[in-house]
């Protein structure tokens, strides 16, 4: 309704800290991706409000939700699930990667696995901490990732390994990072 997306729109500026016509601006052109992507304005709202929360710059919003959108629209899962998976990654690594550049990472990692967009949050959750403070990379940790799917190995089960690959060989940081650059 009207009145749900002025509150959505509001809520947005606030996070942002903008002015109420940027904030409708912003609002309208993140509504407008809902049109292109289906979805309910709800959904396509929470998405915006949840980038920006994670501190999605506000010239990044709209570009970002629309990387989520596809995302979901490829893997399948809810918009929620995807946006919740790429602000995972986003949080650990920051912006060592453009935003879109990372949704074709997670994109390849759902394409080439068995791994929805849930199931890559839930790896994340429990490996990729560990892997950035080890110097591992977006890229190593995808494939990783991808590879233990392959071999049929379950999301959770996956971050247990990788974190638990990652700690043993913590005690000599250097050669792990020099390893895996190599890969």
């Amino acid at each position: 309704t009207i009145l749900e997306a002025d509150l959505a729109s509001r809520t947005l500026g606030a996070i942002l800290d903008t002015n109420v016509e940027q904030a409708k601006e912003l609002g309208a052109s993140v509504r407008q991706l809902g049109e292109s992507y289906g979805g309910t304005l709800k959904d396509i709202d929470s998405v915006a409000l949840a980038l920006a929360r994670a501190g999605i710059a506000q010239n990044k919003l709209v570009e970002s939700t629309e990387i989520v959108l596809a995302l979901a629209r490829l893997t399948g899962d809810t918009f929620e699930i995807s946006a919740n998976a790429m602000i995972t990654y986003q949080q650990v690594y920051g912006d060592t990667k453009s935003l879109k550049e990372l949704g074709n990472i997670l994109a390849y990692v759902a394409n080439m696995s068995r791994l929805s967009t849930e199931d890559i949050g839930t790896f994340s959750n429990y490996a990729l901490a560990t892997a950035d403070s080890l110097g591992v990379t977006v890229n190593t940790v995808s494939a990783l990732a991808t590879a233990f799917s392959v071999a049929g190995v379950n999301a959770s089960t996956i971050g247990t390994q990788m974190r638990t690959l990652f700690l043993s060989l913590s005690s000599d940081s250097q050669a792990i990072t020099n390893m895996f650059a190599t890969l």
